[in-house]
């Protein structure tokens, strides 16, 4: 499926923002940032107007600066289809904050769309109330991290991604569990790794959703 349009949930752009790897996913993901969406809350969440606040989240002050360059690149992801915000509206699903139910909006609202989220939980609460047809996007797809990072390294290759990434032991667990806390993995090693996050949300999904 051609994906036309990316909606991000806060939590992946600043994760690959400490990574140094925005340049890299815009690249994997199409080259296109007109076609990227974050939602609006990003910046309060990011203090874009607190350095120091800014700094204690980001770590390093170059990925505080990437941060806000790429959120000021890309569109803003919100619903302006009445009846499709009043589903959201309706939904009040608990595994789902409201960042996630705009996004789903979004990707409801915007045919051949994908979400983009760090959140497996809320991914198994949407794979659910589409299995109960409560919602019905059409061509969606629903991306984890560890999806959007194979997707790098099928561009840039691993050794790349892998010395970006370890860099940053503390980011992401499970990620730096693929690539190695106290010595780099293999490439096969953690390859296997990413694929073993993603099987494990396909398996306990219904739908053919979360895959790219």
């Amino acid at each position: 499926m051609n994906i036309k349009n990316y909606f991000f949930d806060n939590d992946v752009i600043i994760k690959l923002s400490q990574y140094d790897l925005l340049e890299e996913l815009t690249v994997a993901f199409g080259n296109n940032l007109s076609a990227f969406y974050l939602l609006p809350t990003y910046e309060f969440v990011t203090f874009h107007h607190n350095d120091e606040k800014a700094l204690k989240l980001f770590k390093k002050i170059e990925a505080t600066h990437r941060s806000r360059a790429f959120y000021l690149s890309c569109n803003r992801a919100e619903i302006s289809d009445h009846k499709i915000m009043n589903t959201i509206i309706k939904l009040e699903q608990p595994n789902l904050d409201a960042g996630e139910l705009i996004l789903l909006g979004c990707v409801m609202e915007n045919e051949s769309s994908a979400m983009v989220s760090g959140d497996k939980r809320a991914l198994k609460e949407i794979d659910r109330i589409i299995s109960e047809r409560v919602i019905e996007p059409v061509n969606a797809k629903f991306v984890i991290v560890e999806m959007a990072i194979k997707s790098i390294i099928e561009v840039y290759g691993f050794d790349h991604v892998c010395s970006k990434v370890r860099l940053h032991p503390s980011v992401d667990k499970a990620i730096t569990n693929c690539f190695g806390k106290q010595s780099k993995s293999t490439e096969e090693n953690a390859m296997a790794g990413l694929m073993s996050y993603i099987s494990d949300l396909q398996r306990k999904c219904v739908n053919d959703l979360f895959s790219l």
